[in-house]
Parts: structure tokens; C-alpha cells; sequence
């Protein structure tokens, strides 16, 4: 039984392309994504999937971020990109990097 999640976005993925949209890219580990995919019928689509855990760019990643960590007293600043945001200082427990947001998609 695959996550109903990754079901609807491997869906909307293959709508995607199939409107002429442009070329979908799954973001996930390929065996995954590919055991969904035929679980759903889809194993003969050709889709992009990239393994952000194996990206080239992830050193470059990690030293922007931890350039953006600023160390105030004994906890973390985060210092937003956006200055209309004020800077958060937390505890160093609290304080995780769980991934990186690549897009955004809204729907009004």
C-alpha cells in the first residue's frame, strides 16, 4: 500500500506533462518513487527523479545555511533572507536543517 501523498503527486506529475505543461521533476529516492509509480500502473512513464541526498550541490547548501546561522549568546539566531521578517534566536536544540525548499506551488 503506497502513501496516498506520493500517489497524488505522481498523478499530478504525469497530468502535468501530459497538458503540455512542461517536464515534471519527482523529488525522492528512484526505488521509491519507482515502486509507487508501479503500484499505480505507471511503471512505463519516463519521469525526472532526482535524490536530493545525492545533489552536488549540497555542500554549497550547507555553508550558505550555516552562514545564515549567527550564534547570539548561547543560542542560534536565524536571520531571514526577507528583511521584512525579524531575526528568531533559539536554543541550539531546537534547531535542525530537515531540507531545502526548491518550489512553490499556489493555487488560487
Amino acid at each position: 500500500d503506497q502513501p496516498e501523498d506520493a500517489v497524488r503527486i505522481i498523478r499530478a506529475a504525469l497530468a502535468f506533462r501530459q497538458a503540455g505543461y512542461g517536464t515534471p521533476l519527482l523529488i525522492g529516492r528512484e526505488e521509491i518513487v519507482r515502486e509507487t509509480m508501479a503500484a499505480i500502473g505507471a511503471e512505463d512513464e519516463d519521469l525526472e527523479i532526482h535524490n536530493a541526498r545525492l545533489s552536488t550541490d549540497n555542500a554549497r547548501f550547507r555553508d550558505y545555511v550555516y552562514e545564515r546561522l549567527r550564534r547570539k549568546g548561547s543560542g542560534i539566531a536565524l536571520e531571514p533572507a526577507n528583511k521584512n521578517y525579524e531575526t528568531r534566536i533559539f536554543p541550539p536544540e531546537r534547531v535542525q536543517i530537515q531540507g531545502r525548499l526548491i518550489g512553490l506551488i499556489r493555487s488560487y
